[in-house]
């Protein structure tokens, strides 16, 4: 089937001319009509549509010429009786593109008035009338950009009416983009389209005529032009790739070609995801099976590994979630292991290293949230986490920076799934309360040596769309079930993942994986540090107004005694601030800024203006709070 959408009335019309003045009649018409319409058209017209054309040319004697000899008068007449009948006027159009007694000028009016008659723009109508044009071993209708130098915006619209037959061609962030292979890492990417990229895209879709000069090759200006666009009404919108599956969050599996709901981009192989053969139960007591050899430290932690493996599959449809850090005490506990599970629930990820400066996180996350990566991967963090970009990102459902080489900025989808890993790390700042901490405890002094029954990384890898329609059962069920929910304390900006992530873990019987997040912030470093902070500056200085280089002179000075409020406020100072050797006032300084007005046992660090040696603090008791020892 050749004659695709778009051109299948002009071709038909035409060929029903061609028929009509060799003497053939109207029903031999329409029977060879209908049978070309089912061989050559993609898809076939409706047929009381072919019986209209086939009636329409059929009017016509069989003597009419192709109308050199018909003035634009008498064509103008033409147009106007055949108003009540499109077909008529297309076939009008295409005689009078071919007439060669008319003025190009004539020829221009008559084709507007055409294209008015039958109520769409000329260029669509110069599109329908287009020649068959062969490409390969194919014969494709091509729709005609016409190059009008004095209507340089119409020209530039008729070429974007042409962006909706580029296959693979997107929008996203204000830029034309098209989803390619990356044959290398078997995935594929989401990249912006250069303009001589655009040019190749147009040539092989469309005809562009330069007046008297014949065809060309489209033309740089207007290309160069429809690409600043910044938007473009016939092309999809893209926020990323569908690597596999998904359930929407009201329990509908979809997937394959463009997903208009989800603005997304099908690029797998349905085949290789096969529907999984039993219940909820036994879906996550096979998920719970290729842990059944990670040292865990405790049930929570479980819990965590199998909320992620849930999260992963489930990310494109959450606006939010928590990342998910995994942590040991030792070397070979199995940190990667799981990290790299949670990575192939969610279609791959390549691990990174963790950048130590924040301007370098947020360029990093940025280029690979614009890239569309289905995860991120910080692995073995060699201090504790925390980013103000990463926070953000987990909380908001957009994430906003500049285009690298650009100078506009774009906002793009952070639904992404992202990990860490890391000994004797934990989440501090902000991420203490965005973050599932999975912590493993293999409980022996050599972790690296133990021996395991099989491989849970390369089972999943072998079959990774056995597993993802696993966990997808797993959630599946729990919408079969009618969506059982159990109260629950809130947390923070994850409404979506704890109305539905978090209440399946708990429907089959596991511990609350929001624990995991708790548990950081009861254990927030900074935290502890503001408690001692707090406890041995009030019982030093009680609610006096003091400067923080005061406090710093009054407990440098001799040589406080060990276990003395001075001493726990000295160390707690350098642990926080010291810098080569001394305490940094800048530094303490900011740190008292990000800590003002926190609360913890009862004690409370308060900001009471300035004086010529900087800030003046102290700390004050809430009322009706009590200090836990």
């Amino acid at each position: 089937k050749n004659i695709r959408e778009g051109g299948r009335n002009a071709a038909l019309t035409s060929l029903a001319g061609g028929m009509r003045r060799n003497g053939m009649s109207v029903e031999a018409i329409l029977a060879a009509l209908l049978a070309e319409n089912l061989a050559s058209c993609d898809p076939p017209l409706p047929d009381n549509e072919v019986e209209t054309i086939a009636k329409s040319v059929g009017s016509y004697g069989t003597n009419d010429t192709l109308a050199e000899l018909r003035s634009a008068s008498e064509w103008g007449s033409a147009l106007t009786d055949s108003a009540g009948c499109s077909a008529s006027v297309v076939e009008h159009a295409i005689r009078i593109k071919g007439a060669s007694n008319l003025t190009s000028v004539e020829r221009e009016q008559l084709l507007k008035r055409a294209a008015k008659i039958v109520g769409v723009s000329k260029s669509v109508l110069l599109r329908d009338l287009a020649p068959v044009a062969q490409i390969g071993d194919d014969a494709n209708v091509l729709p005609l950009v016409q190059v009008v130098r004095s209507d340089f915006a119409g020209i530039v619209d008729d070429a974007a009416r042409v962006l909706s037959l580029i296959p693979n061609l997107y929008q996203r962030c204000g830029q034309l983009v098209e989803v390619v292979p990356v044959p290398d890492r078997k995935d594929v990417a989401i990249v912006p389209l250069s303009q001589n990229r655009l040019t190749y895209h147009l040539a092989r879709v469309s005809r562009w005529c330069f007046g008297d000069s014949g065809d060309g090759t489209p033309d740089g200006q207007v290309v160069s032009a429809l690409m600043d666009q910044g938007f473009w009404p016939d092309v999809h919108p893209l926020v990323g790739v569908l690597r596999q599956p998904v359930i929407t969050r009201d329990g509908r599996l979809i997937g394959g070609n463009y997903c208009a709901e989800l603005m997304r981009e099908s690029a797998f192989d349905a085949k290789k995801f096969p529907p999984f053969q039993g219940g909820g139960e036994e879906a996550m007591a096979a998920l719970r099976g290729l842990l059944r050899e990670v040292a865990f430290e405790q049930p929570i932690d479980e819990a965590g590994a199998i909320a992620g493996m849930l999260t992963a599959v489930m990310r494109c449809v959450l606006d939010t979630s928590p990342a998910f850090l995994i942590s040991a005490h030792e070397k070979g506990s199995g940190k990667s292991y799981v990290a790299k599970l949670l990575l192939l629930f969610a279609g791959g990820a390549t691990m990174a290293r963790f950048p130590r400066e924040e301007t370098e996180v947020s360029k990093l996350l940025f280029a690979k949230l614009i890239e569309g990566a289905a995860a991120i991967c910080f692995d073995n963090l060699t201090r504790h986490w925390d980013s103000e970009s990463i926070a953000t990102a987990l909380t908001e459902p957009e994430y906003s920076d500049r285009i690298l080489g650009a100078s506009k900025n774009a906002r793009v989808s952070t639904a992404s799934l992202i990990v860490a890993t890391g000994n004797n790390v934990a989440a501090y700042g902000d991420l203490a309360r965005r973050t599932v901490t999975i912590r493993l405890d293999p409980r022996c002094e050599n972790p690296a040596q133990r021996s395991f029954s099989f491989d849970p990384v390369a089972d999943v890898q072998a079959n990774v769309g056995k597993w993802v329609m696993t966990a997808l059962r797993a959630v599946q069920a729990w919408f079969e079930a009618g969506s059982p929910t159990v109260n629950l304390p809130p947390v923070g900006s994850f409404g979506q993942w704890s109305a539905v992530v978090r209440q399946v873990v708990i429907f089959y019987g596991l511990p609350d994986p929001a624990k995991c997040i708790t548990r950081n912030q009861q254990e927030d470093g900074d935290r502890d540090d503001l408690r001692r902070v707090l406890e041995n500056w009030e019982e030093l200085f009680g609610e006096e107004f003091l400067t923080l280089a005061q406090v710093v002179r009054d407990i440098e000075s001799g040589y406080p005694k060990a276990d003395s409020p001075a001493a726990g406020l000295l160390t707690a100072f350098k642990e926080i601030a010291e810098e080569r050797g001394v305490i940094s006032k800048r530094s303490l300084g900011k740190w008292f800024a990000s800590q003002s007005g926190r609360i913890v046992n009862g004690l409370r660090l308060s900001e009471a203006g300035n004086c010529r040696e900087g800030k003046i603090w102290r700390v004050v008791r809430v009322s009706g709070m009590q200090i836990s020892r």
